[in-house]
């Protein structure tokens, strides 16, 4: 919530109270969000160009299209590919190159007391960060306590959620607030 262009009748009703929801994880390069709405036209370029397969045409619809691109790193992360070809095939500029070790798709969350290195159920369990593309930066990892999160490393790809072995999911990632 913007707190400074909140009027009177928002402030009465609490408005600076209220969490902005996430959105969807979008594509790396995706503008922001209320741009990307109107400009995203739902042709599915992106998805059809991933190389993972990570890109997936489930999203909400936009100002032209009857669905819009999203990644569920559950299923399947961003691998960030050489060159991210996703953000150079959009044909709208929803999407705009971007240098994969920077960009920020989404916003890690880390349950420690789920994660079998941190506690106990497996110390030597390391695939969050053997598979982290950012390795060593992103995430370190220490023998007997487990990884340890860089958030102003992590780009948000979701590599790390989708090897994790836990059924309680320590990890998980939501869009951040644009």
């Amino acid at each position: 919530m913007d707190h400074e262009n909140i009027d009177r009748r928002a402030l009465l009703r609490g408005a600076w109270r209220q969490k902005k929801v996430p959105g969807p994880v979008r594509s790396p390069g995706a503008v922001d969000e209320k741009l990307f709405h109107d400009l995203c036209n739902g042709c599915g370029d992106c998805a059809a160009i991933c190389p993972a397969d990570a890109i997936v045409m489930t999203a909400p619809a936009t100002k032209t299209g009857s669905s819009s691109p999203e990644i569920h790193a559950n299923e399947a992360p961003c691998v960030m590919c050489d060159g991210l070809v996703c953000a150079s095939t959009c044909p709208t500029d929803a999407l705009i190159p971007i240098i994969p070790t920077v960009m920020k798709i989404a916003v890690l969350d880390f349950e420690p007391a789920s994660c079998w290195a941190t506690s106990g159920i497996d110390p030597s369990c390391d695939l969050c960060f053997d598979r982290c593309p950012q390795k060593n930066l992103a995430i370190t990892y220490t023998h007997g306590q487990g990884p340890s999160f860089h958030y102003e490393h992590c780009t948000g790809c979701g590599v790390c959620v989708f090897y994790c072995p836990s059924n309680l999911k320590p990890l998980s990632l939501t869009a951040p607030i644009r």
